[in-house]
């Protein structure tokens, strides 16, 4: 999800700060905190002027005794910040300082994000790391596959990455864009085809970046918007289609303060709160009123005071000022959280969602952060990419299992991830190609801890045995069979089950059906839990079963 500056600010240039995390809207003059990551923030009241911290990603000079000066909300307060820190260290009158105006994003940096099969997340170090699939060496490393985090060489400094193809793009402190993975179609912006296994400077004096399938999207400091990559739905904003392997900026859209894209659209918000689409509108995820594709950017209708932005594969998000969410688009999952399947070509807001500081949109999943810190959740479950336990689809809010402090969320093609307030990087759903860090390649439908990373533990507890395995129900030729759920420090991800001692399937619920028997045979069944470490547990007690005898033979 994409931020943007709620009020208007001015910047006296002297410093250099780097905002590590999404904060909503603060008030110096109550201290009535809004938002999920607030640990660390102290200052005098600021004569009641309303105040939100801002990412600002570089400055003229870098020297550790620098200052930045920024007016903020009302502009009769000027407020000294630190490097790394949301932490206003004095108020100083705004008439007393001579303040040139700069027009600076607002967004959250992105420090873990997932994609199609590979994820990536940024250590305290600013290193970065990654894992899953390694087409087009999107990894950085050349393998084919990793199951568990591997430091990206040649990067430092990094503030914000971004997943969401096949190739990886992160942004330097020093507002350099790096670029790596597969280069089919430009993505990376290099200027040829060739993909490349370790990262290359694009662009600079950037500060966001956004990746879809496969373009990429640039959000410069003058608030301008560039695009790179494919370009047949007119998703680079140029007014053309035509593929561009360089970067071009977006056509007639300035004053942008934040940019998210995935699929084969991208959003931007202007720092008016409205919001601004163009490329593919398959579903009307452009949101206005039409599934017409646009190659310049178009309004969006019905949005003002919007405070962020989020697009999924073929849906949209915004978050307003007051805390409401807004989806429009595609829904034949029910990730537009409306509690129906029915598309949208204009925003609606979701009702009974409230409070919400942050979203993310999947392929066809959408995820949000409440601002009690807890993550909710929507749409396609078919890996149990919404974390609740199960895989059944939701098309209304759901909570996600075990996190309730989380600090920022990104959502993948079917997978989902969160980094909480102690700095913990989770992830859940798809997991075929190591894409969920935990060592497996075991899908898990709640949560689970990336191994390796900041000094993560690998998982070694394995669940409690399955209970009270019992038959529910036979045939001549199926049996059925339930047990009670079983236990474990992260949760359960799964249950195996087997037949004389020979697995034959697995279930994500407490029950199994064993279908294609002989008529008149006896089984034994036991079943193993599983978490998605990939510990598995002892076998619950066995049971014997037997199939029913055919009718023509008992007739006989």
């Amino acid at each position: 999800m994409k931020h943007r500056n709620r009020k208007t600010m001015a910047i006296f240039m002297g410093g250099l700060l780097l905002c590590g995390a999404p904060v909503a809207f603060a008030d110096f003059g109550s201290l009535n905190w809004v938002g999920p990551n607030l640990d660390g923030l102290s200052a005098s009241a600021a004569m009641d002027s309303p105040i939100a911290p801002y990412n600002v990603l570089s400055s003229p000079s870098t020297a550790a005794n620098d200052r930045l000066y920024a007016v903020v909300g009302t502009g009769r307060s000027v407020t000294r910040v630190t490097y790394n820190v949301y932490t206003p260290i004095e108020v100083i009158p705004a008439e007393k300082l001579a303040v040139t105006t700069a027009v600076y994003p607002s967004m959250p940096l992105t420090t873990l994000a997932t994609g199609e099969r590979h994820s990536l997340a940024v250590s305290q170090d600013g290193s970065v790391w990654s894992w899953g699939s390694s087409t087009g060496a999107q990894g950085g490393d050349g393998k084919s596959s990793l199951t568990s985090p591997m430091k990206v060489s040649g990067l430092r400094d990094i503030r914000s990455v971004s997943a969401k193809g096949i190739h990886s793009l992160a942004l330097q402190a020093n507002g350099q864009v790096w670029a790596w993975g597969n280069n089919s179609f430009g993505q990376l912006g290099t200027g040829s085809e060739e993909s490349h296994s370790g990262p290359v400077v694009v662009l600079d004096n950037v500060a966001a970046i956004a990746s879809g399938t496969v373009h990429s999207v640039a959000l410069k400091k003058d608030g301008t918007v560039w695009t790179w990559g494919y370009n047949v739905s007119g998703q680079l904003g140029d007014g053309t289609t035509a593929t561009r392997w360089n970067p071009v900026q977006v056509s007639g859209l300035n004053h942008v303060t934040a940019i998210s894209s995935s699929g084969s659209s991208t959003l931007a918000l202007k720092d008016d709160g409205t919001v601004w689409a163009w490329g593919d509108n398959y579903a009307g995820q452009l949101g206005d009123g039409t599934k017409d594709n646009r190659s310049i950017p178009v309004q969006v209708s019905v949005l003002t005071n919007v405070y962020a932005i989020a697009s999924g594969g073929y849906h949209s998000m915004a978050l307003q000022s007051d805390g409401s969410v807004w989806t429009w688009g595609d829904n034949r999952y029910g990730q537009l959280g409306d509690g129906t399947t029915t598309g949208r070509l204009k925003p609606e807001r979701i009702a009974g969602l409230d409070n919400v500081s942050m979203l993310a949109g999947g392929l066809f999943h959408s995820l949000a952060i409440r601002k009690d810190g807890t993550v909710w959740s929507w749409g396609n479950n078919q890996f149990g990419q919404l974390g609740d336990g199960t895989t059944i689809n939701k098309s209304l809010p759901v909570k996600v299992r075990t996190i309730d402090d989380a600090r920022t969320i990104d959502a993948g093609t079917y997978s989902s991830a969160a980094k909480s307030e102690q700095g913990k990087y989770f992830m859940w759903g798809e997991n075929s190609s190591g894409q969920l860090g935990n060592g497996t390649t075991s899908p898990s439908r709640i949560p689970i801890t990336v191994v390796d990373l900041n000094g993560d533990d690998r998982d070694t507890t394995s669940p409690t045995a399955p209970e009270n395995v019992t038959v529910t129900g036979i045939s001549t030729n199926l049996i059925c069979i339930a047990w009670t759920d079983a236990t474990d420090n992260v949760g359960v991800a799964g249950y195996d089950v087997y037949r004389d001692n020979v697995k034959i399937g697995s279930s994500p619920t407490t029950s199994y059906i064993d279908k294609g028997l002989n008529a008149s045979t006896s089984y034994v069944y036991t079943v193993r839990a599983k978490d998605g470490a990939g510990n598995t547990s002892a076998p619950g007690n066995a049971i014997t079963a037997a199939t029913l005898v055919e009718v023509d033979a008992l007739q006989r």
